[in-house]
C-alpha cells in the first residue's frame, strides 16, 4: 500500500506506546491544530549537523531505520520501516512555542511499526527539539523492555543525554553497560574517554585497562585531553615514566589542558634525569611569554617549577628571582616563600631571609601553618651573628607548634577516618571558630589542602550535584505539567466542545501523560540514584578521612623533624655566641662597626629585636629585609 508523506512532529508526539498498541491492525484520524504552551526555559544544546544511521529490529525481523537530521531553516528527520516513511518537519526558529509545519492532513496507518520504534520516534523528536528530560524519560522507560542490539541502541542515547545533562554517575553506569556489547564496544570506550571527568583516577584506570585488553586503538580519539593528561598521572604515580611522557606528548598546543601538559612533561623529563632539558624548555616558554597568556594556577606553577629546578642546578639567584614573580594569593606562595628563603641564605643574603621570614610570623599571617619558616629565619639570624634573635625565634617556635605535636600524637593514635572527616564538616559549618575539635584552623586549612583529600572532596561534591540535578530535571516537567493543565481546564470551560476542541483536548492529554511518565521515570532513577550516591559518597568520605589521617601523621613527623633541628640550633646558638665572645676577647673586629645606634642592637647574646610594631601591607611581603647588621666577628686588622 502507498504511504504518502503525512507528518508532523504533532503526529509523532501522539505515538507514544499505548496509542501504538491501542491502534495495531487499523488507521486513525488525527487532527493538526496546534495549540502554543509557555514551556519551561531548556538547555541550549549544540547538535551536530548530522548523526550515523541506526538500526531498530522488530521482533524476528531487522529492519533499517535510518535518520537524517540538518539544522536548516526547516529541519527534518526520515523514517523508513517495512516500505513505510514518516517525515516529520519543524521549524527551530519557532521553537519553544512548539508551532509545527505538517505536509498533509491525510489519513496514517499505524500497524506498520513496533510500540519500540514509536518510543524510539518519540525520544528522537525530545532530543533533537531539546527537550532533554522528556527524553530522558521515554528512553528509561523503554529501557526495561528490550535486550540485545536494542538495549545497546537505547543505552547509546542515555550516555548522550546524561552528559548533557550533567549526570555524570549515570553516565559512567550506563556506558560500561554499553560497552559490554561488542559492536558497541569501541563507540563506548571512545565516549567515556572523551568524558572522563578530571578527579576520576580511578575511572581511567578502568578505561585503560579495557583499551589494553581489548586492543582498543587510540587513533580515532582526537582532542581527549583530559584523558591522556589522567593517564600520564597515573603512569607517573606507577613510575612507567617513559609511558607517562608519550601519553602527555600527545597533548598539542592550544588546548585549554595544554599548560597542565607542559609543566607535567617538564617533570617527567626531569625525572628521567635530563634536568637542563627540562630547564631550557620551560626558559624557553618564560622567554616567550606564555606564562602570562596561561590560567593563574598554572602560571604560578610554572614559577614554582622553575624556582625549584635553578634550586637544584645551585643557581640561587635565578631561583629567587622567580619565586618572587608568584602571586600571594596562589596556594602554594607561603610554601614557596620558605624555599625563597633557602635560596637567600645560600647566597649569603642572610638579612633578605631572615627579613622576609619576619614578615611571615606578624598577626598577618597567624592562621597559617609553616613551621619550617621558623628554622630559615633562626638560620638567617645566624649568619647574621644575631644570636638573641635566632634563640627568640626557636622558642617563638615551641610556643607555636609544641602544643600540635602533643595533639598529633594523640588524634594520630585514636581518631578514625570519619572522625577525620567530621573535622573538616565543622570546619566549614563554623568558619568564624579559631578552633574546630581541639585543632587550630590553620592545621585545619594545611590538611585539606593534601591533593589525595582535594580529588575525594571533588567527587563527594560532584555525587552531591547529582542529586539536585534529578531535583531540578523533575521540577522542570512539573512547571510544563502545570502549564498544560491550565491549558486543559480552559478548553473544559466550555459549555460545548468542537471536534477541534476534542482534538485539542486529546493533545494535550497525550502530552501530559507523555510528562508524567517522564516524571515518574525520572523520579525511579533518582531513587536508585540516591542509594547509590550514598554509598559512593561513604566510600568517598571515607577515602578522604584516609587521606587526612595520611597527612596527619606526616604532619606529626613533620613537627619532630622541625623540633630536632631547631634544638640542633639551640646549639649552635649557644656555641657560636660563645665563640663571639672569644674573639672579641682576642682583640677580633666586629662586622657591624659604624653602624648608626638606631641600626645597631645589644652584644648580649639575650637581647632582642623585631619587635612588630605597625603595619605590614600584602604587597610588600615577600620582600622585607631584616633591620639587623651582621655582627659576626672578622680577625684583627681584615675588612668585615
Amino acid at each position: 500500500m502507498g504511504i504518502t508523506r503525512l507528518f508532523s512532529i504533532l503526529f509523532a508526539l501522539l505515538l507514544l506506546c499505548d496509542l501504538a498498541l491501542a491502534s495495531v491492525g487499523g488507521t486513525k484520524r488525527f487532527s493538526l491544530k496546534k495549540y502554543s504552551v509557555q514551556p519551561v526555559a531548556f538547555p541550549v544544546i549544540n547538535f551536530p549537523s548530522s548523526i550515523p544511521s541506526f538500526q531498530f529490529p522488530e521482533v524476528g525481523v531487522l529492519t533499517d531505520f535510518s535518520v537524517n537530521y540538518q539544522l536548516d531553516p526547516l529541519s527534518s528527520f526520515s523514517i523508513g520501516a517495512h516500505n513505510l516513511s514518516f517525515t516529520l518537519n519543524y521549524n527551530p526558529n519557532l521553537l519553544p512555542r512548539e508551532k509545527l509545519i505538517p505536509l498533509n492532513k491525510k489519513e496514517v496507518p499505524l500497524h506498520n511499526m513496533s510500540p519500540f520504534e514509536y518510543k524510539m520516534i518519540q525520544g528522537e523528536i525530545f532530543y533533537r527539539t531539546q527537550k532533554l528530560e522528556l527524553a530522558l524519560g521515554v528512553y528509561l522507560d523503554v529501557l526495561p523492555t528490550v535486550f540485545g542490539p536494542q538495549r545497546a541502541m537505547v543505552l547509546d542515547r542515555l550516555t548522550d543525554l546524561a552528559i548533557q545533562l550533567d549526570l555524570y554517575f549515570d553516565f559512567k553506569k550506563w556506558s560500561l553497560e554499553l560497552f559490554e556489547s561488542p559492536e558497541m564496544r569501541e563507540k563506548a570506550w571512545y565516549k567515556m574517554v572523551k568524558n572522563v571527568k578530571g578527579y576520576d583516577l580511578d575511572f581511567v584506570r578502568e578505561l585503560m585497562s579495557y583499551q589494553e585488553k581489548y586492543n582498543i586503538s587510540s587513533a580515532k580519539m582526537g582532542a581527549v585531553d583530559v584523558y591522556y593528561l589522567l593517564a600520564a598521572h597515573i603512569l607517573l604515580k606507577e613510575n612507567d615514566l617513559k609511558g607517562a611522557l608519550g601519553a602527555v606528548e600527545k597533548i598539542p598546543e592550544g588546548l585549554s589542558s595544554f599548560p597542565k601538559a607542559f609543566l607535567l612533561r617538564s617533570v617527567i623529563v626531569y625525572k628521567l634525569g635530563d634536568i637542563d632539558r627540562a630547564l631550557n624548555q620551560l626558559e624557553e616558554a618564560y622567554q616567550k611569554n606564555l606564562f602570562t597568556t596561561w590560567p593563574f594556577e598554572m602560571r604560578n606553577e610554572a614559577y614554582l617549577l622553575l624556582a625549584r629546578l635553578y634550586f637544584q642546578k645551585a643557581n640561587y639567584e635565578k631561583s629567587r628571582n622567580f619565586y618572587s614573580k608568584m602571586d600571594q594569593n596562589y596556594i602554594e606562595w607561603l610554601p614557596a616563600q620558605v624555599e625563597s628563603a633557602w635560596s637567600q641564605i645560600l647566597m649569603g643574603d642572610y638579612a633578605g631571609a631572615s627579613g622576609n621570614m619576619f614578615s611571615l610570623h606578624t598577626d598577618y599571617f597567624k592562621h597559617n601553618f609553616i613551621p619550617e619558616s621558623y628554622v630559615a629565619r633562626t638560620v638567617g639570624y645566624l649568619g647574621l651573628c644575631q644570636y638573641g634573635d635566632a634563640l627568640k625565634s626557636t622558642i617563638d617556635l615551641q610556643q607555636t607548634y609544641r602544643p600540635l605535636i602533643e595533639k598529633t600524637a594523640q588524634i594520630k593514635e585514636q581518631w578514625t577516618e570519619s572522625q577525620y572527616y567530621q573535622l573538616i564538616h565543622e570546619a566549614i559549618s563554623n568558619p568564624k571558630a579559631p578552633e574546630v575539635m581541639g585543632i587550630p584552623r590553620a592545621w585545619i586549612s594545611f590538611l585539606t589542602r593534601d591533593p589525595s583529600f582535594i580529588q575525594e572532596q571533588k567527587i563527594i561534591n560532584e555525587l552531591e550535584n547529582e542529586l539536585n540535578h534529578y531535583n531540578t530535571y523533575a521540577l522542570r516537567i512539573v512547571r510544563v505539567e502545570k502549564s498544560l493543565l491550565d491549558l486543559k481546564k480552559e478548553i473544559l470551560k466550555k459549555k460545548e466542545l468542537s471536534e477541534a476542541d476534542r482534538d485539542d483536548l486529546e493533545w494535550v492529554n497525550t502530552k501530559l501523560y507523555i510528562l508524567r511518565k517522564s516524571r515518574e521515570e525520572i523520579k525511579t532513577l533518582r531513587q536508585a540514584g540516591i542509594q547509590r550516591i550514598n554509598f559512593l559518597k561513604d566510600r568517598h568520605k571515607n577515602l578522604a578521612g584516609l587521606a587526612l589521617k595520611k597527612r596527619m601523621i606526616e604532619t606529626h613527623k613533620m613537627l619532630l623533624d622541625t623540633f630536632d633541628k631547631i634544638e640542633v640550633l639551640q646549639y649552635e646558638i649557644y656555641s657560636q655566641a660563645g665563640d663571639q665572645l672569644r674573639h672579641l676577647l682576642a682583640g677580633a673586629s666586629e662586622g657591624n662597626k659604624g653602624e648608626s645606634k638606631e641600626e645597631s642592637v645589644s652584644r648580649d647574646p639575650a637581647s632582642v629585636r623585631w619587635k612588630f610594631k605597625g603595619e605590614i601591607w600584602k604587597d610588600e611581603i615577600g620582600h622585607y629585609r631584616s633591620s639587623l647588621t651582621n655582627l659576626c666577628p672578622t680577625p684583627s686588622g681584615e675588612e668585615p
